[in-house]
């Protein structure tokens, strides 16, 4: 049984200067030398409970069972304030936001050993969600004052199904069929109530096909883990943008992903270990929601097509019963879009990581002096930061990686 209690405060402030003017819809403010301040927080606070009984593995049935319970508030308060000549700032929009989650889950799966090296397991996840969400906001004129109140609940049921063998060896076989879900939920925010048919986004599903296998040769020295995969993502929940910079929480479309993962390594005999791996992937997205106003994507956003990395470690006994270890790893992250909105067409991605290192230990101390990003690249890592800027469109948002950074680290265990 596990009992936890999780409570997280963040908040975030942004410049909202853009969406003061007329002509962008809005009519906030004439003065180009106003400024506007967005602000918004988060509170949340999870009480969860997990409590799973197993077998005792003994024989070749083997079994578990597990109710799940979690008991969520989440109050998200956030304004639109203008900052005017004075100073003096007055509030133009203002968002009191409350949502109240009760989940409780069933689970379990059983797993029959059929000899011969063959395991089958089955199992499923029957799920009930209830969302009630309130908001108090208020606009000043030409807008007004509202009060949202909707409730919902969501059920849903993950199966699980799996086959593998493990062979004598070592190796290992396995084919998967699994399938994940997230609930449904509400939107409120806006300047003005959002569409009857934005209201409420419906729940999102994922089923997931995989084969795969593990292979180890050479006493060990080499090895093998490779897998492909086909996903069918359906009703896919993603957070998009009004015109104001406010988001809401739409139902786009279906997709479908076919990918294929590898890893290799070998152990050399003079010390050094070398460790390969790549993905690469092609996504497809179908059956638009007829809704969603905007031209989407062909293909998902964030999911490069290619992406992979090497890792060399080498070590060595010094005298004294101490060890060096040199260390260098590289991975590269493909190009890949930030939105679904196809009139946006921001990219991200393509860009190398890396990182040297070397490093001296005994028993109970190291010291390691190490170099990342020693190329200095300053590739993308995310196109995204301001929703009031980048909803327009016209303004290059960039995270590049940290620069070219060199230190020294010594740790002691006691």
């Amino acid at each position: 049984s596990s009992l936890s209690y999780v409570h997280h405060v963040f908040s975030s402030q942004y410049d909202a200067s853009a969406v003061l003017r007329e002509g962008r819809g809005q009519v906030f403010s004439s003065n180009e030398e106003d400024v506007g301040v967005y602000s918004e927080a988060a509170r949340t606070e999870m009480l969860v409970e997990d409590l799973v009984l197993r077998s005792s593995g003994v024989g070749r049935f083997d079994w578990l069972v597990g109710v799940y319970a979690a008991r969520t508030m989440e109050r998200s308060p956030s304004n639109l304030g203008i900052l005017s000549a004075g100073p003096v700032v007055f509030t133009a929009y203002d968002e009191r936001r409350k949502d109240r989650f009760n989940d409780l889950a069933l689970y379990g799966e059983a797993s029959y050993d059929l000899l011969g090296g063959w395991v089958a397991t089955v199992g499923g996840r029957l799920s009930h969600t209830r969302v009630h969400t309130t908001a108090d906001i208020m606009v000043v004129a030409p807008y007004g004052a509202r009060f949202f109140d909707a409730a919902r609940t969501f059920r849903a049921f993950s199966p699980k199904l799996s086959l593998q063998r493990e062979f004598a060896n070592g190796d290992l076989l396995y084919a998967l069929i699994s399938e994940g879900d997230r609930p449904g939920g509400f939107n409120s925010s806006g300047f003005f109530g959002i569409k009857d048919k934005r209201t409420t986004f419906r729940p999102d599903r994922l089923r997931n096909y995989e084969v795969g296998v593990k292979v180890r040769r050479l006493q060990g020295r080499f090895g093998l883990r490779a897998a492909a995969y086909y996903d069918d993502w359906a009703n896919i929940q993603t957070d998009q943008y009004r015109p104001s910079g406010l988001a809401y929480t739409a139902n786009v479309a279906d997709a479908r992903i076919v990918g294929l993962e590898a890893e290799m390594s070998y152990a050399f005999l003079g010390g050094l270990t070398v460790q390969v791996n790549g993905l690469v992937s092609d996504s497809d997205v179908r059956n638009q929601n007829p809704d969603f106003a905007s031209q989407i994507t062909g293909a998902l956003p964030g999911v490069p097509k290619a992406s992979g990395g090497v890792v060399a470690i080498y070590e060595r006994p010094l005298p004294n019963d101490l060890v060096l270890r040199l260390a260098g790893e590289a991975s590269y992250v493909g190009r890949e879009t930030l939105s679904f909105d196809a009139s946006l067409p921001l990219q991200m991605g393509h860009y190398l990581r890396a990182r040297l290192s070397a490093e001296v230990a005994s028993a109970h101390w190291r010291l390691s002096a190490y170099v990342t990003n020693p190329l200095d690249d300053a590739g993308d890592t995310f196109a995204y930061g301001n929703p009031f800027s980048f909803s327009i469109g016209k303004v290059r948002q960039v995270t590049p990686q940290r620069p070219r950074t060199v230190g020294m680290r010594l740790a002691a265990a006691f």
